[in-house]
């Protein structure tokens, strides 16, 4: 086991579809560099090879050591593969490229690590916009955009799954339940999802007493430009939502309500009964039933698509 939290080997894997300029990284870069607890290594997966220059600027002497993995089969679950791959910490932690990170969020993550039964830990995503969002845009649709939509208890607890932008696990774990499932997750441009909640299904199916812990202070933020709330984009992602729910309980055989569609339902019956404008509960309460009804379109295209099982041993092999 990890022992003393403080000596335990991190390794922070950051997916990136294309690494163009080392630019790109600045913000994140920046927060890992003010952690109270340095990670060992970062690994930077990317589908394409980057420039020389901007390898050049990550070999650079730093503060930690950097390096670049190719994941030539491309999709968000084979990079993650692929860092893990490339790693050589007990612990590996995940963060999203357009994130930063509270100065004390790897080490909360590894405080917890102290418990023996702890597999994983996360943390909540927070947004930090880059602009003012409508007012209609309220907490219960920040999942549209990668970041925590609920209240998070005040303690550490054991939840089902993690945020996949805010998650760490042991190496041995990894190695025993098996790597990301790569016929799930974003892939070929499409806001796919489900590869970290097909993990941490396989997780429980395979190590019934793992937990996996959530904790309040283990903090990211996602930088959220105004892009992101192009409705297109929000479409998309309700639609592929709705699919990736289905083949991931396909793939499971999991059958649970779309967690987003139930929280979004109740979220609206108590906002509607808030204190609200009528004009914001109006904008909202339309935008909400558009979401839900893209969600199911998205389920049940899902269940018309096939899905490809992939065996426990294969899905470890890298």
């Amino acid at each position: 086991m990890l022992g003393e939290p403080s000596r335990a080997r991190i390794s922070l894997i950051v997916c990136i579809r294309e690494l163009r300029d080392v630019a790109q990284l600045d913000g994140l870069l920046e927060s890992i560099k003010v952690q109270s607890v340095k990670p060992d290594e970062i690994i930077i997966a990317t589908d394409s090879k980057p420039s020389a220059a901007t390898l050049s600027a990550l070999r650079s002497p730093s503060f930690v050591s950097t390096k670049v993995v190719v994941n030539h089969a491309g999709g968000l679950a084979n990079a993650r593969n692929t860092g893990i791959a490339g790693s050589l910490g007990e612990v590996v932690a995940f963060i999203d490229s357009d994130s930063v990170a509270d100065s004390r969020w790897l080490e909360r993550l590894l405080e917890s690590y102290v418990d023996p039964d702890v597999a994983a830990v996360g943390g909540p995503a927070y947004p930090r916009w880059t602009f003012q969002p409508p007012r209609w845009f309220t907490q219960t649709f920040y999942w549209l955009v990668g970041c925590s939509y609920a209240k998070p208890p005040g303690s550490a607890t054991s939840v089902l799954r993690l945020f996949g932008c805010n998650m760490s696990m042991r190496r041995e774990i990894l190695m025993s339940v098996g790597l990301f499932n790569p016929h799930l997750g974003r892939m070929d441009g499409k806001p796919l999802s489900g590869e970290d909640t097909e993990w941490f299904i396989r997780l429980k199916s395979t190590i019934p007493p793992a937990r996996v812990l959530f904790v309040p202070d283990a903090v990211t933020f996602q930088i959220i430009p105004p892009s992101r709330l192009d409705f297109r984009q929000l479409a998309l992602r309700a639609l592929y939502g709705g699919i990736s729910a289905t083949l991931v309980a396909k793939l499971t055989r999991l059958c649970e309500p779309r967690t987003e569609v139930a929280f979004l339902t109740d979220s609206l019956k108590a906002f509607l009964s808030s204190r609200a404008s009528a004009r914001r509960k109006t904008v909202s309460a339309g935008f909400a039933a558009l979401i839900v009804g893209l969600e199911m379109v998205g389920m049940l295209m899902g269940m018309l698509m096939p899905i490809v099982r992939t065996s426990r041993t294969s899905v470890c092999r890298y």
